[in-house]
């Protein structure tokens, strides 16, 4: 073990003995986390009767604190916040939500749990901010856990960061702390182009260029290639503690503009970046590109890899070349338990006779992948999803992450 890092304990993907786990997100039953008003989660009626301690663990103890990230955290983390157990505590409840990729598109993990403490403890909170939106500097949202990626690089414009991970942690120093739970963070969006210039409009031009929310083989004639996509969100988000691949970016020639493309139609394909695994230690891989061979009218220009997540950290965007079209740029991977990957980038090129509906260049991108997600075998109960806050159009960062904990008399 790394002295200079937090340590694990076993993961909690399986339900242990007295353990119990919500899955993705729906929220938590009052009667099992108590003071449920004070959290902002919405009564679920279950069936199931409420543990022992449930009953007794209902008045609150003064000692309570949460932290934020704000968009000032997207140069420098957010110092830890030291919480120590009050005296008479011996029940913790706590949030933990990672930061959103930018440009309003994926959401970091979320996740409430229950914890048994003991006056003389020090928890750590640290909050991960959200990733910065396109058009900007394309900064990750950073942590002290782990940093989002930086949105990939275009001619003067940069894709959107990836959000940092958010994390509570027992000890005095991040430093060999041991981890109670991490909420991954989202994975930072992308931006395609259009054909510039072509003899069609932006709206038969968006026939040839769009995204893909799943893994897709493309076929022609005899070349088959598959790329991967996904929504990028953090870890949790229905299929467990891994972060979801980030969507793909394609150019090809769908019927409308409604339809999804069949394998056939596509000729390019931009592959989102992949999600933190599940394991510590396991990023997700930066995203490909896929260009299936075709018609001898087409050229690619450039077309480079998103960068792996590292350790904790999201891997960074694709960097790009320098044309107008250069505008089309990746997200971000998010921070995480591992970090997801960067998303990928490609420039296509008609080189055929004109004037053609296909006449012009089409920038295609993909998003950064999510973070993953992990909850100490110690939690007692727990639920987890994605983070629920609604996302403001054209807001500079994504939803920033933060973490809170109230304690309670048993």
């Amino acid at each position: 073990m790394n002295n200079n890092e937090p340590t694990s304990e076993s993961s909690s993907a399986a339900t242990g003995a007295g353990r119990v786990v919500r899955g993705s997100g729906g929220g938590l039953n009052r009667r099992v986390l108590v003071k449920g008003a004070a959290w902002s989660v919405p009564a679920i009626t279950v069936s199931a009767a409420a543990p022992a301690f449930a009953a007794s663990c209902v008045e609150e103890v003064p000692g309570g604190n949460e932290v934020h990230a704000t968009d000032t955290n997207l140069g420098n983390a957010r110092a830890a916040l030291s919480v120590p157990v009050p005296d008479g505590a011996g029940r913790m409840q706590f949030e933990v939500v990672g930061g959103s990729g930018g440009s309003n598109f994926t959401d970091g993990a979320r996740i409430i749990g229950d914890l048994a403490v003991s006056p003389g403890q020090t928890y750590l909170l640290v909050a991960g901010a959200g990733g910065e939106s396109y058009g900007r500097q394309g900064r990750g949202g950073k942590s002290l856990f782990g940093n989002g990626g930086n949105g990939g690089t275009g001619q003067n414009v940069r894709g959107s960061g990836g959000g940092g991970a958010s994390t509570l942690l027992l000890g005095t120093t991040v430093a060999g702390a041991t981890i109670v739970a991490v909420a991954g963070g989202g994975g930072g969006s992308h931006a395609n182009v259009y054909p510039i210039p072509g003899s069609g409009s932006q709206a038969v031009a968006a026939r040839f260029s769009g995204s893909l929310r799943q893994d897709t083989t493309a076929t022609y004639n005899s070349s088959s290639v598959t790329a991967f996509g996904g929504n990028g969100n953090g870890g949790w988000s229905g299929s467990g503690m891994a972060g979801e691949t980030g969507l793909l970016g394609w150019m090809g020639n769908r019927p409308d503009t409604d339809s999804a493309p069949t394998a056939s139609q596509i000729r390019l394909m931009s592959g989102g970046g992949r999600g933190g695994g599940a394991t510590a230690g396991s990023p997700g891989a930066g995203g490909l590109p896929r260009w299936v061979s075709g018609p001898t009218d087409f050229s690619v220009d450039w077309s480079p890899n998103g960068s792996p997540g590292s350790g904790r950290n999201g891997g960074n965007g694709a960097v790009n070349g320098t044309s107008p079209q250069s505008t089309s740029v990746e997200g971000g991977g998010g921070g995480g338990y591992s970090g997801g990957g960067g998303g990928a980038s490609a420039l296509a090129n008609y080189t055929g006779p004109k004037p053609d509906i296909y006449d012009g260049r089409y920038g295609i991108a993909a998003t950064g992948g999510g973070g993953s997600s992990y909850v100490s075998g110690t939690v007692i109960e727990f639920d987890a999803g994605l983070d629920p806050r609604t996302h403001t159009t054209g807001a500079p960062t994504g939803k920033m992450g933060y973490v809170k904990v109230t304690f309670y008399r048993c």
